[in-house]
């Protein structure tokens, strides 16, 4: 796996989104500019898909036995704002609203999202708006 192209092709996503989230739905270039998005997701998941529903796969099994795996795509926030840049890439926040709903099976009462972040990609459990768990890393590229 080609975890820098991971890293790239999540954060193309990212921006695209961002992009689009600034435009008004009558700009000229919104179709285009949606378009673009879907070929960013469509290429994301043909590339990518299988290996991060395996991992989305486990961590559904060890938190939430029993419920579906959405699309790797639905895992990405709607909107993601910059943050600082750090010796890994731009850093990004995001409102734990615009990220998936997970229900943990020892606090289903808990509101608990899922959201995959960049540089270095991770996928991150957020509980009630301020918990915030890293449950997958992308693993350490080895110098060979």
């Amino acid at each position: 796996m080609d975890f820098n192209a991971l890293n790239q092709d999540l954060e193309k996503i990212i921006q695209q989104r961002s992009m689009l989230s600034d435009m008004d739905y009558n700009d000229e270039s919104y179709d285009d500019a949606e378009e673009i998005l879907h070929d960013f997701e469509d290429d994301f998941l043909s590339n990518y898909g299988e290996y991060l529903e395996d991992i989305l796969e486990d961590l559904y099994e060890e938190h939430s036995p029993g419920l579906d795996v959405l699309s790797p795509i639905a895992y990405i926030a709607r909107n993601y704002s910059p943050l600082e840049e750090t010796e890994y890439g731009q850093q990004y926040s995001f409102k734990p609203q615009d990220a998936v709903q997970f229900e943990i099976a020892k606090a289903p009462k808990m509101d608990a999202r899922l959201v995959f972040v960049p540089n270095p990609v991770r996928l991150l459990l957020v509980v009630d708006k301020k918990e915030v768990s890293e449950l997958w890393r992308q693993p350490e590229e080895k110098s060979v």
